[in-house]
């Protein structure tokens, strides 16, 4: 296989802090292609986007820009705990609609798009 210092992704992780009563959060900072609609539901979103241990609080600003918290039990470096983000992420584009920017970086530096990206390549993890 060839790789290239191209293939390398770094992400721009919001920072993970730990909570008075000895819990994890990360608060995001998105930025949608287009405005939230006034009549959305917020209420449906947050429960939609939270899980078992993943509680999700929404904000939302300038109508197109989402701060969104994510407090867990969990270290927030554990590997489900990224992989429920990436699914986190996927989830708020089909509720709100097309993600422009995740922690100012282009969403398609990001999980589920960056996979998209890789496989559209050519030059990308081929066979040498």
């Amino acid at each position: 296989m060839k790789y290239s210092a191209d293939d390398i992704v770094i992400h721009n992780w919001a920072k993970l802090t730990q909570t008075s009563s000895g819990k994890w959060n990360r608060v995001w900072d998105i930025v949608l292609k287009t405005s939230v609609s006034q009549k959305f539901d917020l209420g449906a979103a947050t429960q939609n986007l939270s899980g078992d241990d993943f509680h999700v609080e929404i904000e939302i600003s300038n109508s197109n820009n989402l701060k969104i918290s994510v407090t867990t039990q969990r270290w927030g470096w554990e590997v489900e705990i990224m992989f429920a983000t990436y699914r986190m992420f996927g989830e708020i584009e089909l509720l709100f609609g097309t993600i422009d920017t995740i922690q100012g970086q282009d969403r398609d530096m990001w999980e589920p798009w960056l996979r998209k990206k890789w496989g559209k390549s050519s030059n990308n993890f081929t066979e040498q």
